[in-house]
This record gives structure tokens, sequence and C-alpha cells, in this order.
């Protein structure tokens, strides 16, 4: 149940509709499961458009400040994104890779998530120090819009069959119960030992923090992060 005047998701008996439609310009991807495979490395040429929606009635509580008024509100996402991928020498193995979306997101009256991944930092800090809590935790989705970015280049491959990926992404956020939109970035570096079967990835990425000020919460500017993970897929 929400309280001061912010959307809360509740369990309703509301069914919900969702559907995305792409065009493939170039290349065929298959949708034989729900996810594509993000870079093909080079072996395809790729060019998709494509939009999404997601809605659900009665999904969010909304109550009142001071608590007396409660309604019921609907969710409704839309998306929509571009994708790139395309050898540009085939004999040195170089390629780019790109990808832009946008979402639009309406969870409710002033609703937000605050999510740390893998968050160690289980005691949060003051509200004036970090609205969104300790460790990595920042505002992640909620009632407003996102606009996402990321760009990388397959650097020829060495003569082990091995390759190298470059990428920088950049990520602007406007929440609704935020009085302040964010925009981080990340640069980061894939090595693939194997294809996508087995790589490494090593990122820097920004993250915004907030305060609360008063009766806002605003953005008191930011910190980093570096992530070092592998990828396994037999």
């Amino acid at each position: 149940m929400a309280k001061n005047g912010v959307a809360a998701n509740v369990l309703t008996e509301t069914w919900a509709q969702a559907g995305y439609v792409n065009w493939m310009f170039w290349d065929k991807e298959s949708n034989k499961l729900p996810f594509f495979v993000g870079s093909y490395l080079g072996t395809k040429k790729v060019f998709n458009i494509g939009a999404g929606f997601y809605r659900q009635a009665d999904a969010s509580l909304y109550k009142s400040t001071d608590g007396r008024d409660s309604t019921f509100q609907d969710h409704l996402c839309l998306g929509a994104d571009v994708y790139i991928d395309m050898p540009l020498n085939k004999e040195k193995g170089t390629a780019l890779n790109f990808l832009a979306t946008y979402y639009n997101y309406n969870f409710g009256t002033n609703y937000i998530r605050n999510v740390g991944i893998l968050n160690l930092h289980a005691t949060p800090p003051p509200t004036d120090q970090s609205w969104a809590g300790g460790g990595n935790s920042q505002p992640t989705i909620g009632t407003g819009s996102i606009i996402y970015g990321q760009l990388g280049y397959q650097l020829p491959k060495l003569k082990n069959g091995t390759a190298f990926m470059p990428y920088v992404t950049a990520t602007y956020k406007d929440f609704d119960r935020l009085k302040d939109p964010s925009t981080q970035f990340g640069v980061g570096l894939n090595y693939f030992v194997t294809g996508h079967h087995a790589k490494l990835t090593l990122e820097y990425q920004t993250r915004p923090i907030y305060k609360v000020d008063g009766t806002d919460i605003v953005r008191d500017g930011s910190k980093g992060e570096l992530i070092l993970q592998t990828h396994i897929f037999l």
C-alpha cells in the first residue's frame, strides 16, 4: 500500500495486455527465444526498428498524503528501439554494434523503485546523504521516461581467434518523483574468448546520487563502480 502520496504495486485480478513488433530490414534474427543475441560479432548484417507496449488496469493503489483517499491506477508502458549490428571488414573481423531505446513508463503517481544489483550494503545511510539507500542502489525504474544508448566496435580478431570489443553507454532518466533528471555513462571492454560461449567484460559506470532536501528529492552528484563479469554458455 502506498504512503506519502505515492503509488505502490498491488495484486489485482485484471488481465495484462502486451505486444511487440519489429521490422527487420537486412538479415533476419531468430525469435524462438524471448531475447536476442545482442551482437553477432560480424557474422550478420542487421538493422531493426521495434516498438512495444504493456498495459494492466488497476495495477497500482494510490493513497493521498493524509491517507484518506485511495484510488486504483492503470499501468501503461511504451517502448521503441533501433538496433544495428554489422561487419565492417570481414577479413579483419571488425564490426559495429549500436542500440538506442526509449521507454515511457506510467506505473502510477510518483511510483519509483530503487535497485542495487548484488548490493552488500544492507544498512541505508541517512536520506540527506543518499535517498536511494546504501551501496550501489539507484533509481532504476518508475513513472517517467528513460533513454538508453550503446555503441561498440569490435577490433580486428587476434591470431588465436579471440577478439576485443570496447563500448560506451549513456542513460538518461527523468522520473516524476525526482526533482532532477540524471544522465549516467559507462565505458567497457568485452573480451570474446570463444564468441558468446565464453567472454569477459570489464566496465566502469557512473550512477546518480539523490538526497532529500526539504520536500524534494534532488540530485547530489554521481559516484562510480567497476564491474568485472564472465559469461560462459555451453
